[in-house]
């Protein structure tokens, strides 16, 4: 191969990567420039919206996605959950006492971000379309139908935490979940009258 013949396959190959570069380059730019113009596009909507119909959008909107009134809304406190009273084993400092000392369990070892605040624990253990799907898949197996009530979408809700952190226990093997993330479940699906199970364990309880 001569010098010429090989300086110019040198310089094609750093053309095709200046090209490859300023394609992403570009790219970058056209997809950031779309994000701006769509949050300019909400925020002139909102601007436009008459009080009446802002809270008819909201409404329809919250009515499609439930799981995000929790993000708009923060749970009552009592004297009995104050902080205070749990930090020996709470880390997040989400968590509030529970009914039995087993379930006093926080989601994380040293203080850190609570699991509650993932995107992941509110796509599979909060949104209701994908705890429809789970209940759609068990009618198909038990041919029995499920019924779509808070309780059911709690038992879901549960089922789809001990899936995502540990996989398949098996039966009678039984995990207590994070105090924080039980309350999420229990925040975004409650009781009429406000009391639950709790934790029930089984034969082969793990830590």
């Amino acid at each position: 191969m001569t010098e010429s013949s090989a300086s110019s396959e040198e310089s094609s190959s750093d053309e095709g990567r200046t090209e490859e570069v300023e394609g992403s380059v570009e790219e970058a730019i056209h997809e950031s420039a779309g994000s701006i113009s769509h949050e300019a596009n909400i925020q002139r909507y909102v601007k436009g919206l008459s009080r009446e119909r802002l809270e008819d959008v909201a409404t329809e909107l919250l009515r499609r996605q439930p799981e995000a009134l929790s993000d708009f809304t923060q749970p009552q406190t009592t004297r009995g959950n104050h902080p205070t009273e749990i930090t020996l084993w709470c880390k997040c400092t989400k968590c509030s006492p529970m009914p039995t000392i087993i379930e006093n369990k926080c989601c994380c070892r040293r203080i850190g971000d609570c699991f509650t605040e993932s995107q992941a624990l509110r796509d599979i253990c909060l949104n209701v379309n994908v705890l429809s799907v789970n209940m759609q898949v068990r009618e198909d197996e038990l041919a029995n139908e499920e019924n779509r009530s808070y309780s059911n979408y709690r038992h879901y809700s549960y089922r789809n935490y001990i899936y995502w952190k540990f996989g398949r226990l098996g039966r009678d093997n039984r995990l207590v979940i994070p105090a924080c993330c039980v309350i999420k479940i229990r925040q975004r699906c409650p009781s009429a009258d406000g009391q639950y199970k709790g934790f029930i364990a089984g034969e082969n309880l793990q830590d």
